[in-house]
């Protein structure tokens, strides 16, 4: 959703309808975890299929990543490590999906 603030002033003893413009998110929540089954670690960097964006991982090795396309490439970085995890084409319903766990690849 557009949530930009905006002040809205209504006329005495009136009410307003407001309408918020939507766009769809083709995200998922992914799951990373490092070739010895622990959790990738909070702070780390992750950019998929080369974008300009950087998500960072949090909690469980958890990451939200707000525009992804499958099948997809993670890069993840953290202190001297580097990682790769690739995340198969997904077949689900969910506007949301978790995905994982997901073991990244050290390279």
């Amino acid at each position: 959703m557009d949530l930009a603030e905006k002040t809205v002033a209504p006329m005495t003893r009136s009410g307003v309808l407001l309408k918020f413009k939507t766009t769809p998110v083709e995200g998922a929540l992914i799951q990373l975890r490092t070739p010895d089954g622990s959790d990738v670690p909070q702070e780390a960097e992750v950019r998929v299929n080369e974008g300009p964006t950087t998500y960072h991982v949090a909690l469980r090795g958890e990451v939200f990543v707000t525009d992804i396309s499958f099948p997809a490439r993670l890069d993840v970085t953290w202190d001297d490590h580097t990682c790769t995890a690739t995340v198969a084409a997904q077949s689900t319903n969910e506007p949301l999906p978790r995905i994982g766990p997901i073991i990244c690849e050290v390279k």
